[in-house]
């Protein structure tokens, strides 16, 4: 009892001295600038891995060479999780007497879940970003394609059995490569409830069906990790960093120098009270 009523002596006594004064702004300082850094730290990774999924259209991607089956969507969807479905193929078009090899797209309604398209209403005009997906009916075209084909908006091409109006020119998309072989074609992208009035799907036809899934981070990681357990042959299961190894070294960079900062900011904390004491 005795030293404690010492240590309180003494405690107070340095008090009015103003010793533990400095020390105590010092820890408060300390804490503070700590608890910013953390916390800039922890949203600018936030606001990366947002943005990275961007590119992706999406924060998880099932990939198959067969249609998708609605035991997959339905299990997406009751995990809590938003889908959107995609089909792409390499397949010819052709305007009058003139043809271009594209990479046909048809995406559905929700499509994408993640990042925006961005289209112009003529060549070489300012892009707009959008939405919504091309109507039933109706494409919108890579400017490559317009170009090849000597088209315009409003004019018509065959894509397979059908007819489709040029409705817009697209600029840019997520996921743009999509992960095809013949991804160095121009795109065309189209509303997946047209497709099968094309007629181009066939038994020997080579397609990449996607099912796009975005939602809560916890929840995408446990249907990921189920997943991927039940892959078949054929199947793929990517998120962001899986899909584009690039981006995945410069969330890697950028999460070292977050880190990096963080650890510069204790111990510029801790130099300070030390000081300070």
């Amino acid at each position: 009892m005795t030293a404690l009523r010492l240590g309180l002596r003494q405690l107070w006594r340095d008090w009015r001295a103003g010793e533990l004064t400095v020390l105590l702004l010092a820890l408060i300082v300390a804490v503070a600038s700590v608890s910013s850094v953390n916390f800039f730290t922890n949203r600018i990774q936030l606001a990366l891995a947002s943005q990275s999924n961007d590119l992706l259209g999406g924060d998880l991607v099932y990939s198959s060479s067969n249609p998708i089956a609605d035991e997959k969507i339905a299990t997406a969807v009751a995990t809590g999780l938003k889908t959107a479905a995609t089909v792409e193929f390499p397949t010819m078009v052709l305007a009058a007497d003139a043809s271009q090899l594209v990479a046909l797209k048809a995406v559905s309604h929700t499509y994408p879940l993640r990042g925006r398209m961005h289209i112009a209403s003529e060549l070489f005009t300012a892009a707009k970003a959008v939405d919504q997906v091309p109507a039933p009916g109706s494409v919108w075209l890579a400017n490559q394609v317009l170009t090849q084909l000597g088209l315009k908006v409003g004019d018509r091409l065959t894509v397979g059995a059908i007819e489709l109006v040029v409705a817009a020119v697209l600029i840019s998309e997520p996921e743009q490569s999509g992960g095809m072989l013949f991804g160095f074609a121009p795109r065309l992208l189209m509303n997946i409830d047209d497709l099968p009035r094309t007629q181009l799907l066939q038994p020997a036809s080579r397609v990449s069906y996607r099912l796009l899934m975005a939602g809560e981070t916890d929840r995408v990681a446990a249907l990921q990790r189920d997943w991927q357990k039940q892959l078949g042959v054929g199947e793929r299961l990517n998120n962001i960093k899986d899909s584009r190894p690039q981006v995945q070294i410069a969330l890697q960079r950028a999460e070292a120098f977050l880190g990096l900062a963080a650890l510069v900011s204790v111990l510029l904390a801790a130099a300070a009270v030390a000081m300070a004491a």
